[in-house]
């Protein structure tokens, strides 16, 4: 499969907002979630607890 420039260009664009949106939620957990010990529901929640 040959990727050509502007397809690569919006792929690398897609993997951008990806890394954008998982920093953005990392620093979202880090800096409300953790200082106040609240913990999330489902599987996340339960995996912070433990």
């Amino acid at each position: 499969m040959k990727l050509s420039v502007s397809g690569a260009f919006r792929e690398s664009k897609d993997y951008l907002f990806i890394v954008f949106g998982l920093v953005c939620y990392a620093m979202g957990w880090a800096a409300f979630l953790l200082p106040y010990q609240i913990t999330t529901g489902g599987v996340a929640g339960i995996s912070a607890v433990i």
